[in-house]
């Protein structure tokens, strides 16, 4: 076996490698989670990762049977590194050219971290779906651990009944655009702190969050007073609805008003000509959000897990 640095010759081969493992790994092309491979976003994907050192492919007797690369870096508030890394083999190889090609991924880890002035802790990280059991079987061999576990949940429209309106004294409806900035800074700091997030409130942001959600005739609001008191926030891709927030403003919950605002939303999307909902969540119910949904009747379709293991920079 060889492992090298990729070249542009390489494409068709790692092309065919994806979709093959699409079909056997059941990729959900619908998923919120996951996404099948694309050949225009692949080869951009690797035209700009390649320069860097850090795209590598796998070779037995001249033919690519795997690939990995390093897709990002990050620093997070408490100064911990992440390097965010995925690789992809051919299925029935023998076991240790998985673990070649993630040694070598974690070599040059160990290498970016090592040139970092002042980096005390790093974390190698990737992601695998539940479909992916080998994959998450050898990384955790290699001491990866599951830190967090996300589930896709998806609605069937073709259930949906006229409900009796709640009795609430919240005003559900569809935002005007006077609200979309207070939507916008509620979801601001919702996500404060997290991965991925915005580190403060800016009219360019603002600008950003628009351009992201531009079905805004799908979203659902719930009042109190003039104040927001939670919202879900949906696009419609695909003929799906897809629910990307569903939030509850902290001094408003366990009052009732996330299942209120679940069912206009599905009603809404209906109306539009959505036959099924998807969105995705903590998988173990942590925060009840899991045993919201199904009470609901979404049902769970995939599992998704993050994966982290600590480098050593002895």
């Amino acid at each position: 076996m060889n492992i090298r640095n990729y070249t542009s010759a390489d494409f068709s081969a790692i092309l065919q490698l994806r979709q093959e493992l699409d079909v056997l790994e059941q990729v959900d092309s619908l998923s919120t989670l996951e996404s099948c491979v694309e050949k225009e976003s692949l080869q951009k994907l690797l035209q700009k990762t390649s320069p860097l050192g850090n795209l590598f492919v796998a070779e037995v007797e001249n033919v690519i049977v795997a690939y990995g690369l390093i897709l990002g870096v990050w620093e997070e508030e408490d100064g911990v590194w992440i390097f965010l890394h995925d690789q992809f083999t051919s299925p029935n190889i023998p076991r240790d050219v998985h673990l070649e090609i993630l040694h070598t991924l974690q070599q040059r880890i160990n290498m970016l971290a090592s040139n970092k002035h002042n980096l005390t802790k790093c974390i190698c990280g990737t992601n695998v779906s539940e479909s992916q059991a080998n994959k998450l079987e050898f990384l955790q061999r290699d001491g990866y651990k599951i830190v967090w576990q996300m589930m896709e949940m998806e609605y069937d429209c073709s259930t949906l009944k006229k409900q009796k309106e709640p009795d609430t004294d919240f005003l559900i409806i569809c935002p005007s655009e006077d609200l979309y900035r207070q939507i916008y800074e509620s979801n601001f700091y919702v996500y404060k702190g997290t991965f991925g997030a915005s580190t403060q409130i800016s009219d360019e942001e603002y600008e950003e969050f628009l351009e992201e959600n531009p079905d805004r005739d799908t979203w659902v609001v719930a009042m109190k007073d003039g104040d927001l008191a939670g919202f879900v926030l949906s696009h419609i891709e695909n003929n799906i609805g897809i629910m990307n927030e569903v939030t509850v403003m902290p001094k408003y919950r366990r009052r009732g008003i996330a299942r209120s605002l679940l069912h206009e939303s599905l009603m809404l999307l209906q109306k539009k000509g959505v036959s099924k909902v998807r969105l995705h969540t903590d998988a173990q119910g942590t925060r009840g959000g899991r045993q919201l949904y199904e009470k609901v009747g979404f049902t769970p379709l995939k599992t998704h897990y993050r994966l982290r293991k600590e480098v050593d920079l002895r």
